[in-house]
């Protein structure tokens, strides 16, 4: 599957993204992949976070929450993501979740 970068006026408006400057922001928003999920369709990540929909993995998601080692997650109604893989999240993220 291609890489779709997450674009920066959709991670801007996630909690955690949104102190970021603008250099960093779009580092990370090439980083994440964004997928557009069905109902039902499935996504194992590293870090997943929700721009629509309402997804399911270790619990409910919702547009503007995310989770680290979700676990495999669902789409419970049509939902868009950005993800990435574990190493991705503690080298460009985990350092501003924590802030």
């Amino acid at each position: 599957m291609r890489h779709v970068p997450a674009s920066v006026t959709e991670l801007s408006r996630v909690g955690l993204f949104a102190g970021l400057p603008g250099e960093t922001l779009g580092r990370v928003a090439e980083a994440l992949a964004r997928q557009d999920l069905p109902p039902g369709g499935r996504l194992e990540a590293g870090f997943v976070v929700v721009l629509s929909g309402i997804v399911r993995g270790a619990e409910v998601l919702r547009p503007g929450t995310w989770a680290v080692d979700p676990g495999p997650i669902a789409a419970l109604t049509p939902a868009v993501v950005a993800h990435c893989d574990r190493a991705t999240y503690d080298a460009l993220i985990a350092p501003h979740a924590n802030a």
